[in-house]
């Protein structure tokens, strides 16, 4: 099941004298984060709505201006906490899934459609992403390039491996 709220960033420390925190945005551009009409904070019971009333991009981060948050103390108790949004709020291009969405979808090879394993988690690599493969003997590491990866979609990652990448499973 999607979940309604997703994560899409976490705030690191304050920003100037009047309550604004800097983010690390887990979206794929700053400028997602910033384009927002809301952030959540996960709460025990539910989610804590607040406007954003304005951001800007430096570098690969956001600063964001929270309705509610007016002094650098209110931000700093803010500190760690993880940033969520409703899923409706994230652009997503025709084709293309979130990444949350893809945790957990059967890795099928594309020509025999052998299912390999499921996709455990995707971590980053200074070449391109890695999507992290949980066999029945282990976890396989498979880059996440065209060459690899050649259709996503609700039903699965569907891959054209090379041979001897899944010779253990």
């Amino acid at each position: 099941m999607k979940q309604p709220y997703i994560e899409c960033g976490k705030i690191l420390t304050t920003h100037g004298v009047r309550g604004a925190v800097k983010v690390e945005p887990w979206c794929d551009a700053p400028s997602v984060l910033t384009g927002l009409t809301y952030v959540y904070f996960k709460t025990p019971t539910g989610y804590e709505e607040h406007k954003l009333l304005g951001g800007f991009v430096r570098g690969s981060g956001a600063t964001l201006t929270l309705e509610g948050i007016s002094t650098p103390e209110e931000a700093q108790k803010l500190r760690g906490r993880v940033l969520y949004t409703r899923r409706e709020e994230i652009p997503v291009a025709e084709g293309e899934m979130l990444l949350c969405d893809m945790i957990g979808l059967p890795v099928i090879d594309r020509r025999s459609e052998r299912v390999y394993g499921t996709l455990a988690r995707i971590e980053d690599s200074p070449a391109a992403p890695l999507y992290v493969v949980r066999t029945a003997t282990g976890e396989v590491y498979l880059p996440a390039v065209p060459a690899f990866v050649k259709e996503l979609s609700p039903s699965g990652i569907y891959i054209e491996p090379i041979e001897g990448f899944f010779d253990e499973v």
